[in-house]
């Protein structure tokens, strides 16, 4: 056999299987940060929705507006997040109540958790600072939900 023969015997298949495993690995690196841009546009939309009832009256158009949203984000998540997240969030709606430190506790948890699943750092003081970020005193409403 001649080493042209050779070559092409060998050099075509693995030149094809090279084209193939490329393919393959650029594809899962696609869906990989489709799922994770998608992870990041329902959080934030959770996160955004949740800040704005805060800051609305309760029973006020705009509060019912985003109370509306907040089912809608709700929705997204069971159907996007991830298992983790699912389950902070389920934690938390057994009692969505914000009454007590637990229960801002398991939001808090249900939002770093958010976080962790698309890759953000997460400090050692997250928990103080979503509260106090979701919870602190809104300008204008004269609600605190600390």
């Amino acid at each position: 056999m001649s080493d042209t023969l050779i070559a092409a015997f060998f050099g075509i298949p693995l030149a094809l299987m090279s084209y193939w495993l490329q393919a393959f690995f650029a594809r899962r690196a696609e869906l990989a940060k489709f799922e994770r841009d998608n992870k990041r546009e329902v959080y934030n939309h959770f996160v955004t929705t949740l800040v704005g009832m805060g800051m609305t009256r309760p029973g006020t158009p705009e509060n019912l507006q985003y109370s509306k949203a907040l089912l809608e984000a709700r929705a997204r998540i069971i159907l996007y997040g991830s298992s983790e997240v699912v389950e902070k969030l389920a934690d938390f709606w057994t009692n969505p109540v914000l009454d007590n430190d637990e229960s801002y506790n398991r939001l808090t948890a249900a939002v770093e958790m958010m976080r962790c699943d698309i890759g953000a750092a997460v400090s050692a003081d997250f928990e103080k600072q979503v509260k106090a970020i979701l919870f602190a005193k809104f300008a204008g409403t004269g609600t605190s939900r600390d």
